[in-house]
């Protein structure tokens, strides 16, 4: 049944913030956009939500359509909604953020993305909308997420030595050094197993702690 508003409403996207560990840097997924407006621009993948569709399921949906790409475990990151942020019309974008597997797929332009590319997560090109904020927004939130919680252990290989997780803590706080003792800690949580020089990360361990509760800081 169709429902008829009296006042006008603003249109609803979603936007994703895929990033992965190059290196010593975090980078991030960008698309150049095909069509206007902002045409030829650089963007973070996304789109309009369907009739009946969540956000978050609409994030996925069209992270998959323009890159090929499949992020772990999203998250909200932000709402942005400026009224001018879209010059077509008011556009209320809901931002999630997740963390692409060492090993996945190397993704490719599709849909309405005319190319893909990595950028680092501090360096991006010129962006359309206000997608260089929602970036700001994002190394901000891995910064403090890396601080009270494990973070990004998805986007390290599938066996990694400590000196591998040090790298990946030093990317997430922007060269700050990681905690004291921080293997140690994930271990006695249960969230690395394994030998020192060949450390797997427990997935079904992390599901429960984000259930339960972490019992400490790092």
């Amino acid at each position: 049944m169709s429902v008829r508003y009296e006042y006008p409403r603003p249109a609803l996207t979603a936007d994703v913030v895929a990033w992965r560990l190059r290196e010593d840097r975090i980078e991030v997924a960008l698309i150049r956009r095909a069509r206007p407006p902002f045409a030829g621009r650089w963007a973070l993948p996304g789109g309009f939500v369907d009739p009946g569709e969540a956000p978050e399921r609409a994030a996925v949906r069209e992270l998959a359509e323009e890159t090929g790409l499949r992020v772990r475990s999203p998250r909200l990151l932000c709402v942005r909604g400026r009224p001018d942020r879209d010059p077509r019309e008011p556009v209320v974008s809901v931002v999630q953020i997740g963390e692409l597997g060492a090993n996945s797929r190397p993704g490719r332009a599709g849909d309405d993305a005319a190319a893909l590319e990595f950028f680092p997560l501090h360096a991006p090109p010129r962006l359309a909308f206000d997608h260089r904020a929602v970036l700001t927004e994002a190394a901000a939130w891995l910064r403090e997420r890396a601080r009270r919680r494990p973070v990004g252990l998805d986007a390290l290989p599938k066996t990694f030595t400590e000196a591998d997780l040090r790298r990946l803590h030093r990317a997430l706080r922007e060269g700050g050094a990681p905690p004291r003792g921080l293997a140690g800690r994930l271990r006695e949580l249960g969230l690395i197993v394994g030998p020192p020089e060949a450390n797997r990360f427990d997935r079904r361990v992390a599901r429960s702690l984000e259930r339960d509760g972490f019992p400490f800081l790092l």
